[in-house]
């Protein structure tokens, strides 16, 4: 088996990791997907541990707690040595407030999973969907606390967008809160949503001004977050570079009051061609969404580039993030 870091915590989990949806649900819903008892749930942990897996996921809504408890009786007497991962946001009774990322729910959840599980301990508690209903700061605060209690040791999520990440980790950074080490996501041939959502990297970030707020450039994919969108400024260069007098051009993001980030395009245009403003926004309306069209168009007569012809962007943008004193 090979082994890989959790992010940067030092904690080496296998690359294969046991998730344990299949495990209870007979006469439920969840039988449809798995109904598996506990015979077979003990078979499947204890063959997985012998081939060198150390990393089990779950859930407590996973047939409705029945696949915590399941997990926590098949690891009974070996439990050490294996990192053990669950999640909490699920509806997990009829009370209005045993759903969601309230701190209400977070405690009475997690205390809850930890008897299921046998354990007085979770290695990895993870947030199973984004909660709209209540502020990230409560929540990340909620789970700092079980930290810092010794009932949870690391916190990750499920089923986030890439600017969800990118929002939570920038309010932990800010707040001095634990950060989300880890994401997990549907990922398959058939279901490859988060390639279009940029697989952003938990640890890139941009700046954080005084509320919290993430602004990010995406250094690796070149992606910038506007107002919770993600953009490939590649996408819209690629659309400018077939308009007529567009010698070259450089699209990236500068600071916006109210979406955080927004999209600049500094267009050179060929020798002797006049363009104007309107004529590129027309242009670029008919070929991208809305959103994708940028909010300034700067035109100049020569963009800096490198030795090797590649236009400098960071030279072009850093002057707007300097003039309102933040920094990526």
């Amino acid at each position: 088996m090979k082994y890989r870091q959790l992010a940067d915590t030092g904690v080496f989990v296998s690359e294969l990791c046991l998730g344990a949806m299949t495990f209870g649900g007979q006469g439920q819903i969840w039988e449809n997907i798995g109904g598996l008892d506990q015979s077979a749930a003990d078979g499947i942990v204890h063959h997985a541990l012998d081939e060198g897996i150390n990393f089990i996921d779950t859930a407590n809504v996973y047939s409705a707690g029945e696949s915590e408890t399941m997990v926590g009786k098949a690891l009974a007497g070996r439990r050490h040595g294996v990192v053990l991962a669950t999640k909490v946001r699920g509806r997990m009774g009829q009370g209005p407030n045993e759903v969601g990322l309230s701190r209400l729910h977070i405690m009475e959840a997690v205390e809850a999973s930890l008897k299921r599980l046998g354990t007085d301990y979770i290695d990895l508690y993870q947030i199973h969907r984004f909660d709209p209903l209540t502020a990230i700061d409560d929540t990340l605060r909620a789970l700092d606390d079980l930290v810092r209690a010794g009932k949870v040791r690391y916190i990750g999520c499920s089923n986030f967008y890439g600017w969800q990440i990118a929002r939570s980790n920038g309010v932990a950074a800010l707040k001095g809160y634990e950060p989300l080490v880890s994401a997990q996501h549907l990922y398959n041939m058939v279901r490859r949503d988060i390639e279009r959502d940029g697989f952003i990297s938990i640890g890139d970030v941009g700046y954080l001004d005084e509320d919290g707020y993430l602004f990010l450039c995406d250094r690796k994919h070149d992606m910038v977050i506007s107002g919770g969108v993600n953009v490939y400024p590649a996408e819209i260069e690629a659309a400018l570079l077939v308009l007529p007098g567009v010698r070259d051009c450089a699209v990236f993001g500068i600071p916006h009051e109210e979406f955080g980030e927004t999209l600049c395009a500094h267009i050179e245009p060929e020798p002797g061609a006049v363009l104007k403003e309107s004529a590129v926004r027309s242009f670029l309306r008919e070929r991208l969404a809305d959103f994708k069209i940028p909010r300034v168009i700067r035109f100049e007569t020569n963009l800096p580039r490198e030795d090797s012809g590649k236009i400098m962007k960071r030279k072009l943008r850093d002057p707007y993030w300097e003039a309102t004193g933040r920094r990526i």
